[in-house]
C-alpha cells in the first residue's frame, strides 16, 4: 500500500514538473549558420582540348569528397560541347578541394585499329580558397602536351584555371 501511494505522488510530481526521473539533456538546437556570413559562389566548367586523336569516354569531378559529375559514354559524345558546365552554385566561404578523373581512348587512323585498345586515366586535384560573399570560376582543361616525340603516357595533362572576378586566383 505504502508502495502505491509513494508511486503515486512520483508520478503526481513528475507531471507537475517538480521532480525528474534522471539527469537533464539540454534539447538539440539546429545547427545555424550566423547571419553576418554570406556564402560564396563557385562555378566548375570543363573543357577538353585533347584534339581529335582521342575520345574521353569517362569523366568524373568531386567536389569536397561528393560526387558533383560522373558521366561514362564510350560513343564520344562527351566530346561534343566544347564547354561543359558542372556545377554553379553556393558553397561555404572555405577552401574547397576539386578532384578530377578523365579517361580516353586512342581514336582508330584507317589500318592502324590497334590504337583503340590504348586508354589514358588522368588524375589531378586543386584546392581554390573562397572568402565570403566571393565568386570564383574554375576551368579544367584535359590537353595535349608535347609533340610525336614524347611518350604517350607524358603528352596528356589536366589543367586547372581558377579565376575570381576580374583577376586570377591561385
Amino acid at each position: 500500500m505504502l508502495i502505491l501511494r509513494t508511486a503515486a505522488l512520483l508520478g503526481a510530481l513528475l507531471l507537475a514538473g517538480v521532480a525528474h526521473a534522471g539527469p537533464s539533456r539540454p534539447s538539440p538546437q539546429p545547427a545555424s549558420r550566423p547571419a553576418n556570413i554570406k556564402p560564396a559562389h563557385l562555378r566548375l566548367l570543363f573543357q577538353n582540348r585533347m584534339g581529335s586523336l582521342y575520345t574521353l569516354i569517362k569523366l568524373e569531378v568531386v567536389l569536397d569528397g561528393i560526387y558533383v559529375h560522373k558521366r561514362v559514354d564510350n560513343r564520344g559524345r562527351l566530346d561534343r560541347k566544347k564547354t561543359l558546365t558542372i556545377f554553379n552554385g553556393a558553397v561555404a566561404p572555405v577552401a574547397h578541394h576539386v578532384a578530377v578523373k578523365l579517361v580516353y581512348r586512342a581514336k582508330s587512323l584507317g589500318l592502324f585499329t590497334y590504337r583503340r585498345q590504348y586508354v589514358y586515366t588522368l588524375r589531378d586535384a586543386h584546392t581554390v580558397q573562397m572568402g565570403p560573399g566571393s565568386r570564383a570560376t574554375v576551368t579544367i582543361r584535359g590537353y595535349r602536351r608535347g609533340n610525336i616525340f614524347w611518350r604517350a603516357v607524358n603528352r596528356f595533362a589536366v589543367q586547372f584555371e581558377a579565376h575570381s572576378g576580374k583577376k586570377r586566383v591561385k
